[in-house]
C-alpha cells in the first residue's frame, strides 16, 4: 500500500505544482461512504460501510481539455468470517478529460485499486474509459453524472493461506463505475458543493483455477467540495 501512496502523492504534487500552465485549477476533498458486497462460489458476503476519503485536483489547459485525479482511502472492518479484522482499500483515478460541448465530455485514464491486510495484499492497475453528462437543472444547480468501464490487471498475495498454490495469483479485473450527483456552484466562495451517489461492479478473475473468482460491489453516498482558483 505503501508504494501504491508514494506514487499518488507524487502525482498529486506534480499536479499542484504547475498551476502556471493551466488555464484552471481545483483543488478539493471527496468522500465515499461506501457498502461492500462480495460474492464467490461459497456464498455472498456483505461487509459494513465506511468512509473513503481523499484529495480530488484537476487541472485544465483549454476550453476542452483537462487532467483530473481523484485518491481515496478507507479502512473497512470485515465480519467474523471474514478472514481478517481490517482491510485497507486505496480507490485512484486519473484521467484526460475532453468536453466536446458544455453538457457532453469522454475522458480515458488510469485505474489503481487496492486492498492491504496483515500478511497480504490485493492490487490492480489499468486503462479505463468513460463519457459524463452536465445538465442545468435551476441556477447553478446541476445534474451530473458519469460511467466508465475498466480493465486491470494485477496480483493477489496472502502469506496466511494454509496451501502454497494459492498465496500467490495473477488477477485480472474488470466492470464498471458510475455516479449521480447534484452539485451547486456557490459563486462567493468559487466552490462547488456535490452530494449522490456512487456504484461500482467488477469481476476478479484469479490466473489459478483453485482461486475463488469474485463479483465484488462497492455503493454509496458521495460528497465533495472543490475550489477554483
Amino acid at each position: 500500500m505503501k508504494k501504491l501512496i508514494i506514487i499518488s502523492i507524487t502525482v498529486l504534487l506534480c499536479f499542484t505544482a504547475i498551476p502556471l500552465f493551466a488555464v484552471d485549477l481545483n483543488l478539493g476533498a471527496a468522500t465515499w461512504y461506501s457498502w461492500w458486497e462480495m460474492e464467490t462460489d461459497r456464498g455472498t458476503q456483505t461487509i459494513d460501510p465506511t468512509f473513503l476519503v481523499g484529495p480530488v485536483v484537476s487541472l485544465g489547459f483549454s476550453e476542452h481539455w483537462n487532467i483530473s485525479m481523484v485518491f481515496l482511502y478507507g479502512q473497512f472492518k470485515m465480519g467474523e468470517d471474514g478472514g481478517n479484522d481490517e482491510i485497507n482499500r486505496v480507490d485512484s483515478d486519473i484521467s484526460i478529460n475532453y468536453a466536446i460541448n458544455n453538457y457532453l465530455k469522454i475522458f480515458g485514464g488510469i485505474k489503481a485499486m487496492g486492498y492491504y491486510w496483515n500478511n497480504g495484499h490485493h492490487h490492480s492497475l489499468g486503462p479505463a474509459l468513460g463519457i459524463g453528462l452536465t445538465i442545468p437543472v435551476y441556477g447553478n444547480f446541476y445534474l451530473l453524472g458519469n460511467i466508465s468501464g475498466m480493465y486491470n490487471y494485477g496480483e493477489h498475495i496472502d502469506e496466511e493461506s494454509e496451501y502454497d498454490d494459492r498465496r500467490r495469483s495473477i488477477i485480472r479485473e474488470y466492470g464498471y463505475n458510475s455516479t449521480v450527483s447534484l452539485a451547486y456552484y456557490i459563486e462567493n466562495a468559487s466552490t462547488t458543493v456535490s452530494l449522490g451517489g456512487r456504484y461500482q461492479y467488477f469481476r476478479d478473475d484469479y490466473e489459478l483455477e483453485q482461486s475463488d473468482d469474485a463479483d465484488l460491489r462497492f455503493y454509496g453516498i458521495t460528497l465533495s467540495l472543490v475550489y477554483s482558483f
